[in-house]
């Protein structure tokens, strides 16, 4: 069981591993990677524009990572109206990819824009300004 470099791994990941099984050997029920067990990040995500529940994102280069990000603050905290303001939406997801910025948002049910901000969330915002101001 033992050569030069070590424990041999068989199905396990590493030498710590087996090593470990061989200690736990005796224990009976004993699974190894049988269960997957979510998790969330914790995470803070710094708004780039604000006015009470109206947040507005502005991304030029929209990469994974930040996809991500928007999908957990978005789970998270859904009394968020979160919206995306875009230097070009056509641009895709990644280099092989058919989805552009605009897709997923719309997917995801985001509201973006590009370009220019639409004086409709203009308004928005003036009027949850109104809401919150005391």
């Amino acid at each position: 069981m033992w050569h030069k470099r070590g424990l041999k791994t068989g199905k396990y990941r590493s030498r710590l591993e087996a090593k470990a099984a061989v200690m736990m050997a005796s224990v009976d029920g004993l699974e190894y990677e049988k269960t997957k067990l979510s998790y969330t990040l914790l995470k803070n995500y710094l708004p780039d524009f604000r006015v009470g529940n109206i947040v507005i994102e502005v991304k030029g280069f929209f990469d994974s990572p930040d996809r991500t990000k928007i999908r957990k603050v978005r789970e998270e905290h859904p009394e968020i109206d979160l919206r995306m303001f875009f230097g070009d939406f056509t641009k895709k997801i990644h280099k092989n990819s058919k989805t552009s910025y605009k897709a997923w948002c719309e997917k995801q049910g985001i509201l973006c824009c590009q370009k220019v901000i639409p004086n409709s969330w203009i308004i928005d915002l003036q009027q949850e300004a109104k809401r919150i101001k005391p």
